[in-house]
């Protein structure tokens, strides 16, 4: 057990690892500080240091619509460090959200931070800090992740910067569902977008543990109780109001909270139902229409399906996501029938396809599918956009069939512009594909996700890896099952208005005075938001209509706005709403952002989002006659989309790329002695391998290296690492004592990435046991860029499977329904204390189905509890299991002492007069 505040690199899931600090012996170490000048003389390592004490989120969440505020407290102790500092803390915010407002409290003063101009705001931030004033700035690196930089901060002095956001909640099933990212990931960056703005979303450091801690106070109106599976909540009512706590209060910021709840009031919600805020000045109105389509829908005659699966074989999918991965594939092929085509492609730095298009599903396709799925073991980086390109771009049959490309990823990727682009692009064909993402990871990148399947006119599911959590693959075979249910085929929304803006969607002409706009094929039964701006007066009524394959589902008719009155009346009050405006406005702020590394023409994107191109691209222009080179002709369109952002940006109040919140304090203060940056939590299931085990105090900006992920050398020479952050005016260089060769500073984080997680964990188990330096090794970036060039079988390096045991062979003993094959407390078998369950084998005697799940009611289930007898950890469909031959992965841990109990369950009673014999295995 090693002390924290004395070793950074002390674990807290017990995993010891030792490091000799050295120290002159003329200073006692008598208590932990920072970095006192005598000891980096010494060469002695700098300590732990962490300025952020801990972020609270709190607001109310009325209906769908959450306003929120994130509080991030940073106070540090004389005796932690005497000195007065700057900290530097990049962190993540819902890609969704709209941020509305920063507030900066300096000890007892507050100030109201102001929006302005990217490029001013850091000037006004670098000479406030460069004159020994406090400051403060928020600028965005990507739609949902920020970086806060905090100058003055004194000992003992408490500074809290409150950072405002509207968030919407998101339809699932008949409830609602609210994500809040707390720790960013490193994402996969190409060679060709490392100068671009949107791959500096990158965390400024990774630990397990960084020091700081998050909690959560929100108050609910209108709802019963709120579950997470993330988080253990504490709920108590008050005032009618329910107020939802985390129940451990401080837990670390390693994975996203979810909240999941049920709102009274829409237990028998309509079709259609319209947030709206009339903007009387600019003659237009904003709305936000929840669309939710029957929960059932006519049987009718089976669609024949062409279905692309796009796997992620990347290396932060490692472990049980990659598990589930290929697991979620082999149900869905054993789903598949000779009616249906489909096509498997594996993605990493390369994209390897079973077929060269989408081939017929008859068993003996399947079988070879199923094989290529199982033999290739190969991993690399996250070039999730050309394998899209691909799938999208293989060829189609005449039939008429329901085309989806299931991408399952953790959309680790910075490209979102591009990828975003194809789901657009393929949107508009006439036998388009959908693309449908199940997300797998306990921090993903969400934002991208939904933007993906909300373009791309699918679905999108979030699942955890997280094995004290519900079994990753049952939650996937929940989902899937959701694929196959009743469908929705080309929902529109239409209204009455000939200029119509919709966020993130395609928006057609309907005649004359009419729009459509397009939501793609739904499930029966799940609602979708619709964000919208509807140019015209809002004095004149307003109609909207749900229709589906042109039949009309429903109707919402909206009354005129009434005039403002010294009496506002009640339809005043529905019409002014400005957290729909701003929610607008964000969705507006991100077509903008995106636009500029969409690769589509640039025309054409500004005419869908609703510009007169020549109008903004005329901003830009720097000569006359145009530019005939294409540099300058690209620069003159980057600046006026740049210009158009800020505009935008500035006119809805909302935080981008182009902009920045800075506040200053105007009394004199110290200058800052030294920089520091918080570092984020490794989130959740993510490898050792893309840990950065030191936060370097007393830093320069280019102490510690930007950890923009490339291609492997062996594909794209990626171009040398940069020294510093990017910030203007701060560069410094590594100390040439922490610097590897070449590497511009530490560990090649790029190549590292690129490399197989194997790969990476045996590196670092390596550089761990010895090298020069005391513990170092000085060349381990060069051996990893080494080792990352060459082709990896990941499965070549991979552990055995863990051993299968058996915990039940007989006839299952049914009473009541239900059989006990195996209860931890009562049979004579016994499982190892304190293990993971990883794998599950049934095998049925000879003649009742063996591997054939044709005979096997498709109702007996086995169900799995770990402690709590109420609720199980895993459920598996008895002839899913035997069709795909018996085996499948869990990812389910239990603790010493607790209980264990796997339970067959025949509710239909097909087994109850005479069920065969059976033999359960567990690894």
């Amino acid at each position: 057990m090693f002390n924290p505040r004395t070793f950074e690199n002390a674990r807290p899931d017990g995993f010891p690892v030792l490091e000799i600090m050295p120290q002159p012996a003329s200073q006692p170490d008598t208590h932990p500080a920072p970095w006192p000048p005598e000891s980096e003389q010494a060469g002695r390592p700098p300590r732990l240091f962490v300025p952020l004490q801990r972020t609270d989120l709190t607001g109310e969440v009325v209906g769908p619509v959450a306003a929120l505020r994130l509080s991030q407290r940073f106070s540090f102790t004389r005796e932690q460090c005497p000195r007065t500092i700057e900290a530097r803390y990049r962190f993540p915010l819902p890609g969704d959200a709209a941020v509305t407002g920063v507030r900066v409290r300096f000890g007892e003063v507050e100030i109201v931070a102001e929006l302005a101009e990217r490029a001013a705001a850091e000037q006004t931030y670098q000479t406030a800090r460069d004159e020994g004033r406090q400051a403060a700035l928020m600028t965005c690196e990507a739609p949902d992740v920020f970086t806060l930089q905090v100058a003055g901060l004194r000992p003992d002095e408490q500074i809290i910067i409150d950072t405002q956001y509207v968030q919407l909640a998101r339809p699932e099933g008949a409830g609602w569902t609210l994500r809040v990212p707390l720790t960013t990931v490193p994402r996969y960056v190409r060679a060709d977008e490392r100068g671009a703005p949107h791959a500096g979303g990158q965390p400024l450091a990774v630990l397990r543990d960084p020091g700081h801690r998050f909690a959560l106070g929100l108050t609910f109106e209108g709802v019963q109780a709120v579950a997470s599976q993330t988080h253990a909540l504490d709920q108590s009512s008050e005032d009618g109001r329910l107020r939802v706590r985390l129940a451990d209060g401080d837990v670390l910021p390693d994975r996203d909270c979810v909240l999941t709840w049920l709102s009274m009031c829409l237990l028998n919600r309509p079709l259609l139902q319209v947030l709206r805020h009339d903007e009387l000045a600019h003659a237009a109105t904003c709305v936000l229409v929840l669309v939710a389509p029957p929960s059932e829908r006519t049987a009718g005659e089976a669609i024949p399906r062409e279905v692309i699966l796009l796997i992620d074989h990347s290396g932060s999918m490692s472990g049980p996501k990659w598990e589930a991965a290929d697991w979620a594939v082999q149900n869905v092929l054993a789903g598949l029938t000779p009616a249906d085509t489909f096509n498997v492609g594996l993605f990493h730095s390369t994209t390897r396809w079973f077929a060269k298009g989408p081939v017929r599903g008859d068993a003996r396709a399947l079988e070879q599918a199923r094989a290529f799925l199982l033999q290739h073991k190969d991993s690399g980086g996250t070039e999730l956009g050309v394998a899209l390109e691909q799938a999208l771009g293989q060829q189609r049959d005449g039939d008429g069939r329901a085309r989806h490309v299931l991408i399952v990823t953790d959309a680790a990727v910075s490209d979102a512009g591009s990828v975003l682009a194809l789901a657009e692009r393929e949107s508009v064909r006439a036998a388009r594909r959908r693309v449908d993402v199940l997300c797998i990871d306990a921090a993903p990148n969400s934002g991208l996700a939904l933007e993906l399947a909300e373009r791309g006119g699918g679905i999108a599911r979030f699942l955890t890896s997280d094995p004290d959590a519900n079994d990753i693959a049952t939650a996937l075979d929940d989902v899937l099952t959701e694929w196959t249910a009743p469908v929705l085929c080309n929902l529109t929304l239409e209204v009455d208005r000939p200029d119509v803006q919709a966020a993130g969607r395609r928006v057609s002409a309907a005649g004359s005075d009419h729009s459509r706009i397009d939501l793609g094929d739904v499930p029966a039964g799940r609602a979708v938001w619709v964000a919208a701006r509807i140019i015209g007066e809002p004095a004149r009524p307003l109609t909207m209509r749900l229709l589906a394959d042109g039949q009309e589902l429903a109707t919402e008719r909206l009354g005129a706005a009434e005039a403002a009155t010294a009496q506002p009346t009640a339809a005043d009050a529905r019409a002014n709403r400005p957290a729909v405006a701003a929610l607008f406005g964000a969705r507006r702020v991100l077509d903008l952002e995106l636009a500029q590394s969409s690769g589509l023409p640039v025309e054409e994107r500004l005419r869908q989002l609703g510009y007169d191109p020549a109008e903004v691209l005329a901003a830009g222009s720097v000569t006359d006659p145009p530019p005939l080179y294409a540099e300058n002709a690209r620069t003159g369109t980057t600046d006026a989309l740049q210009a158009l952002l800020v505009l935008e940006s500035l006119r809805y109040g909302i935080a981008s790329s182009a902009t920045a919140f800075v506040a200053v304090r105007q009394e004199a203060g110290q200058r800052v002695e030294a920089t520091v940056a918080v570092a984020n939590a490794l989130a959740d299931g993510w490898s050792d391998g893309f840990l950065m085990p030191r936060v370097a105090a007393g830093m320069g900006a280019g102490a510690m290296p930007l950890m923009a992920f490339s291609a492997p050398p062996a594909f794209s020479p990626a171009p040398a690492p940069p020294t510093g952050f990017g910030f203007p005016n701060h560069e410094r260089p590594l100390p040439s004592a922490e610097a590897a060769p070449g590497s511009g500073g530490g560990l090649d984080l790029g190549a590292l990435a690129s490399a197989p997680l194997d790969l990476a964990r045996g590196l670092t188990r390596r550089l761990r046991k010895g090298g020069a330096g005391g513990g170092r090794n000085d060349t381990g970036g060069q051996h990893i860029r080494e080792m990352a060039a060459q082709p990896v079988d990941v499965g070549s390096e991979a552990p055995s499977a863990d051993p299968l045991e058996a915990v039940f062979a007989g006839v299952p003993p049914f009473a009541g329904g239900e059989a006990v094959l195996f209860d931890s407390r009562t049979s004579t078998g016994r499982l190892p204390d304190g293990e993971r369950l990883s794998q599950l084998r049934v095998r049925v005697a000879t003649g009742s189905g063996g591997g054939d799940a044709g005979p096997v009611d498709d109702g007996l289930l086995l169900v799995l509890y770990v402690d709590d007898l109420a609720a199980p950890r895993a459920r598996i469909r008895l002839t899913d299991l035997l069709r795909q031959g018996g085996t499948r992965p869990l990812n389910v841990r239990y603790q010493t002492g607790q209980t264990v109990r796997l339970v067959l369950l025949d509710p239909r009673g097909a087994w109850a007069s005479g069920a065969p014999a059976i033999e359960v295995m567990l690894a």
